[in-house]
């Protein structure tokens, strides 16, 4: 595969807003269909015991594929 193709079968992306703007849920349902993660957790559902990752946790970057593309989100 050649640099060309390379890059133009990545893509990256970041979500960026304000606070409570709904960022950790749309990451989540993002990784989540596109099959990253296998379940969504909740940013306020204490009681489910599934929770979603907080800001102030460590980040990483995360990778699927979609079709014949690379997508990172961070």
């Amino acid at each position: 595969m050649s640099i060309k193709e390379e890059v133009e079968s990545r893509k990256t992306f970041a979500i960026i807003s304000h606070p409570d703007a709904g960022k950790t849920t749309l990451t989540e349902k993002l990784l989540l269909f596109g099959g990253a993660i296998r379940e969504a957790g909740t940013v306020k559902g204490k009681k489910s015991g599934k929770f979603a990752t907080s800001d102030w946790d460590e980040s990483r970057a995360r990778t699927w594929n979609f079709g014949n593309k690379f997508s990172n989100a961070i």
